[in-house]
């Protein structure tokens, strides 16, 4: 699963130093934790969701050391479901350049059903130039048709562990 984030073309076309948002897993949802650490160590910035009231911010994950080298993981905190993230003090990351996105289920025109609270879509309904959103999923989580209703963010691929599913239509 790795290496097929890792051989995305969208991130090869991120900027050295480039921001990626991952997530920590949750109810047996896919861990994405060894290609995080993995874009980490290619000298990626790696931000992890927040959740406040109704809303997603993304926060940097990582931060220097005592002695101003390398990067070490941000303190995390249970959040409002329970899932690890980002303490509130940690800088937020506004620029991301790429966006692993959990979901439910997901069909091949890369539609997607969530948690069902919508976190995602709010975030980036409004991005005039979102960055790549990229779901995560198992196989086993491809259905054969999630009606998209007009607020909803469509992904503009979901890799698996045997493929990455591409939703052929131009991105924002």
């Amino acid at each position: 699963m790795t290496d097929r984030i890792l051989a995305l073309p969208e991130v090869d076309a991120l900027p050295p130093g480039g921001i990626v948002a991952g997530f920590m897993a949750f109810d047996g949802e896919i861990d994405v934790g060894p290609a995080m650490r993995a874009l980490g160590a290619s000298g990626f910035e790696i931000a992890l969701p927040r959740i406040d009231a109704d809303a997603v911010t993304f926060h940097l994950a990582a931060e220097p050391g005592a002695d101003g080298g390398d990067l070490v993981p941000a303190a995390m905190v249970p959040g409002r479901f329970g899932i690890l993230e980002p303490t509130p003090n940690q800088p937020r990351a506004d620029r991301l350049g790429l966006v692993l996105v959990p979901l439910v289920a997901f069909d091949a025109q890369c539609h997607r059903i969530g948690m069902g609270r919508g976190y995602y879509d709010r975030f980036f309904a409004d991005w005039p130039t979102r960055p790549p959103l990229i779901g995560v999923a198992f196989d086993a989580q491809q259905v054969d048709s999630i009606p998209a209703r007009r607020w909803d963010v469509s992904l503009d691929a979901v890799v698996t562990p045997s493929h990455t599913h591409r939703s052929g239509r131009p991105r924002n």
